[in-house]
């Protein structure tokens, strides 16, 4: 973050999207990443294929319980995020180390770096990024 915030220019904006901090899940999401990424080529299908087969049977279970259509989860990962879900669930689980921060870590350290806050997005508290547009307040 320190070499980020100090190639932006006065005036000039910083996006930044990280994990949000969740007290259990990251300590679990670390750790599962972390085997992953120290496993033998079998290991990695090993975890990799559990992993993915805990998704699709959560994300079936959610689809059924609201009632509906499975496959269209599917096909609306590939249309808003570009990449399948299979290419998604791989990514996620490979990438470590990944950072995480609570919303008012991430406020402080650029409010502390000359940075007001234009934007937030956050996760509601669950998984996924919290999202921050910062503007480097002028010098002078």
């Amino acid at each position: 973050m320190e070499n980020t915030v100090n190639a932006v220019v006065d005036d000039g904006l910083l996006f930044i999207s990280i994990y949000n901090y969740q007290v259990y899940w990251t300590a679990f999401n670390t750790r599962i990443k972390r085997t992953y990424n120290k496993a033998p080529r079998f290991g990695k299908s090993l975890i990799a294929g559990i992993f993915i087969l805990f998704q699709v049977f959560k994300g079936l279970l959610k689809d059924i319980l609201f009632l509906r259509n499975p496959l269209k989860r599917y096909a609306d990962k590939k249309k808003s995020r570009g990449m399948s879900m299979w290419h998604d669930w791989i990514d996620w689980i490979g990438g470590h180390p990944f950072e995480v921060a609570k919303p008012e870590q991430i406020f402080d350290f650029c409010y502390q770096k000359g940075f007001s806050l234009q934007k937030i997005v956050t996760a509601g508290g669950g998984h996924g990024c919290n999202e921050y547009v910062f503007r480097k307040v002028k010098m002078g």
